[in-house]
């Protein structure tokens, strides 16, 4: 049982910080406990008071830094670290991709008893800033907007953000609402094609004033439809080449320019040939499996969100590709199996061991996996085993530079059985 409390802050303990934990504390030892400091970098030496106390780890705030990391760096953002949407930005950028690829082997190996697997270094960003092409913003009770934070309750007012790529800035600065009935502020922006959407979510249907002079689609999150208000509900993106529509409240990655990269990797992972069947489980607007369409037999795709299947239906075309809308449980009970290829991008909770013996009996020879953040993979690893794949190799990918998440495309293969029949 936890217990939690303050130490006097003159009775600081002085710990050697070792590394970054998932979730994006530094971590160190003291008094035969591992400590989790925000704000720590690692190599850091510091004095830190304990704010939450428990048998074998705790909590701890930094006092005094005494001795700083050679990987420390001034931040270069004005709300740093009072809004924590950004954990790592006082961590040299190459030092943050080391970093997240440790956590990526640690997680594999303390959460799912996988030692030994491939861990390729993370693929980093050329420029580690600009790249978001969406944001959530919330009122604030000054009136103005503002980002959840992580490690801290509450929002903090923000008036730009260096994660913010230069068409959301645009979005931002052009700006002018009444934010009383307010709930939430989505920007969307399609970085390859300068398309910009506003997606509100009000109070009892208010329905926002917006004045701008920027050709800005505007829609209001009604939540069970979706309302246009100025122009049309969904922007579009080139990725390697490809147009794919991203309605107001499809899943789409935060980030264009890793999201081509890791299309490539996938693609090499696969190794698709002309006569395979690929299964997109989780298939959001069609990104992985419509972008390797034309060099298979066909696509079948299963996905759970409304907007998301309407936009694979308009992104595939003519193309040999359908899609099964439900969730992963039900709509693998419908596809026809077996496939040869799978693609694999699970809810942010991970997958049960029902959908991964479902996997297991459509018998891909590979299946490669993808998840925005390291411990979804290290949730689902022990069923995907138990139901018959070998985990070859993990390729971390920085999507999201300057925070703790990691981003992880997994290649996953069919121990070798007798092939069920083709039906």
């Amino acid at each position: 049982m936890g217990k939690k409390g303050h130490a006097p802050a003159e009775e600081g303990i002085v710990v050697e910080l070792e590394g970054m934990a998932h979730g994006g504390m530094a971590m160190g030892r003291a008094g035969g406990r591992v400590l989790f400091v925000p704000y720590g970098a690692p190599g850091d030496r510091v004095r830190v008071t304990i704010t939450e106390d428990h048998d074998s780890w705790a909590r701890a705030h930094i006092l005094e830094i005494l001795r700083p990391s050679p990987h420390r760096v001034e931040p270069p953002c004005p709300y740093y670290p009072r809004c924590s949407g950004c954990q790592f930005q006082h961590i040299a950028y190459e030092k943050q991709v080391a970093e997240k690829r440790r956590v990526v082997q640690d997680q594999l190996e303390r959460l799912a008893h996988l030692r030994g697997v491939r861990v390729e270094p993370a693929v980093r960003m050329e420029d580690p800033w600009e790249y978001r092409n969406s944001a959530q913003l919330f009122p604030t009770p000054e009136g103005g907007l503002g980002i959840r934070t992580s490690f801290h309750p509450g929002i903090v007012p923000i008036e730009d953000c260096k994660l913010f790529h230069p068409l959301l800035r645009e979005i931002y600065d052009v700006l002018d609402i009444e934010a009383e009935k307010l709930r939430r502020l989505t920007l969307r922006a399609g970085t390859r094609t300068g398309d910009q959407l506003i997606i509100f979510e009000t109070e009892e249907g208010w329905v926002p004033h917006l004045s701008t002079d920027l050709p800005i689609a505007c829609a209001l999150d009604e939540g069970k439809e979706v309302r246009a208000l100025i122009g049309s509900p969904w922007i579009t993106e080139e990725i390697a080449g490809r147009r794919f529509r991203i309605s107001a409240l499809s899943p789409f990655p935060p980030n264009s320019d890793m999201a081509e990269h890791m299309l490539d990797i996938a693609y090499d992972y696969l190794s698709p040939e002309p006569e395979d069947i690929l299964l997109d489980a989780g298939c959001g607007v069609g990104l992985f499996s419509l972008s390797y369409v034309e060099d298979v037999a066909g696509v079948v795709a299963v996905e759970d969100n409304p907007w998301a299947v309407n936009d694979f239906v308009v992104n595939a075309g003519e193309a040999a590709a359908g899609v099964i809308y439900g969730t992963l449980a039900e709509g693998l009970d419908e596809v026809e199996g077996p496939v040869d290829l799978a693609l694999l991008s699970p809810p942010h909770e991970g997958i049960d061991r029902a959908v991964a013996e479902k996997l297991g009996r459509l018998a891909p020879r590979r299946l490669v996996y993808y998840a925005a953040d390291v411990a979804a993979l290290a949730h689902d690893a022990r069923f995907l085993q138990e139901a018959g794949f070998t985990l070859v190799e993990v390729q971390p990918l920085d999507m999201t530079p300057q925070t703790y998440l990691i981003a992880v495309l997994a290649l996953w293969e069919r121990r070798r059985t007798s092939a069920p029949a083709r039906r």
